[in-house]
């Protein structure tokens, strides 16, 4: 492909992909392509998160690479002042989008405890915890975004 199909440069588009079953990978199958198959591989496969945002930042400094990983990586473990996090339909993946679900692309997390766990169990405790205030903050302090206020 080209980037001039899409109204960019007449330039191939250079793609970068994680090995299968990582994280991002089973992520971007299941919410971006919804059971449409990736095509293979290219012969540099990436295998950890740093090293891909690393790839596509410096392939030959050209505006022509494209990756995808999820924003706490680039914002939190591993920023890169070469990488650009695209829109989608217009739409930054601000905290605020993310907590609206009008950023289309979000994972949620659940806590869960047993049915026969009473209130002074330990996953009872942390639930509580990571549902309370102090626990929210910690969370958004981590570079996760926090349940709605």
């Amino acid at each position: 492909m080209n980037w001039k199909e899409i109204g960019g440069l007449d330039e191939p588009i250079t793609a970068f992909q994680r090995e299968k079953d990582s994280g991002s990978q089973t992520g971007m199958e299941q919410m971006v392509m919804q059971g449409v198959p990736m095509l293979d591989a290219p012969t540099l496969q990436i295998y950890s998160m740093g090293a891909l945002i690393d790839a596509v930042g410096e392939f030959s400094n050209k505006p022509t690479s494209i990756g995808y990983t999820y924003k706490f990586y680039v914002d939190n473990l591993y920023q890169d002042d070469n990488i650009k996090i695209l829109k989608i339909n217009s739409v930054t993946p601000s905290q605020a989008n993310i907590i609206s679900k009008s950023y289309p692309l979000t994972v949620s997390y659940y806590g869960a405890v047993r049915a026969g766990d009473g209130k002074n169990s330990a996953g009872r405790k942390f639930l509580d915890w990571l549902l309370s205030g102090q626990g929210q903050a910690s969370i958004a302090q981590a570079g996760y975004v926090p349940l709605a206020p």
